[in-house]
């Protein structure tokens, strides 16, 4: 059985669209994150995408800058793999 690809797409800052690759969704404390990966970038490149409900009941997702934070959540990446 084939693995089902999961994808979102967003806006960049030039407002093109750009589709990722949802590599893992990880939980660090209460908050939930994205690890993704551009479909269009040949680069193994990924950015983490901090998960946050908006008052239209929609998800938001914004770019973790914050290097502490992205510790974190680079930390409870790799424990996914350790656990597997």
């Amino acid at each position: 059985m084939e693995k089902k690809i999961e994808t979102i797409l967003l806006t960049d800052e030039n407002g093109n669209d750009v589709e990722f690759e949802v590599v893992e969704k990880v939980l660090v404390r209460d908050d939930k994150y994205l690890i993704v990966s551009s479909i269009d970038d040949d680069s193994d490149e990924a950015i983490a995408l901090k998960m946050e409900d908006a008052k239209d009941g929609n998800c938001i997702f914004k770019m973790v800058e914050d290097e502490k934070e992205l510790q974190l959540v680079e930390a409870a990446y790799e424990e996914t793999f350790e656990e597997n």
